[in-house]
């Protein structure tokens, strides 16, 4: 539909309900802590639930190429939308 591979698989791990070691022991790698925003009807709000951020790679060297397009440190949901409008006029 996109016109892309999927290159990883994601999740966010509320630590106050779950610890995260089904996602460990499946491979995941966790990536850090987001600011604490979700999202609904398209728009981003802060909930303040701190989670933590989990990948799976899907191919072998999909981190490698997500830290080359990736210029900056993930700040909320401003800076992934701008991070989506540099890669959709790139």
């Amino acid at each position: 539909k996109y016109g892309h591979p999927v290159l990883l698989a994601e999740t966010f791990v509320d630590h106050t309900l779950f610890s995260g070691s089904c996602y460990r022991a499946a491979g995941f790698i966790p990536l850090g802590k987001p600011r604490g925003f979700g999202r609904s009807a398209g728009k981003y709000y802060p909930h303040g639930k701190i989670k933590t951020h989990f990948a799976r790679p899907l191919y072998g060297d999909t981190l490698k190429q997500k830290e080359k397009h990736r210029s900056e440190p993930y700040n909320g949901p401003e800076s992934q939308r701008e991070d989506c409008r540099k890669t959709q006029n790139a």
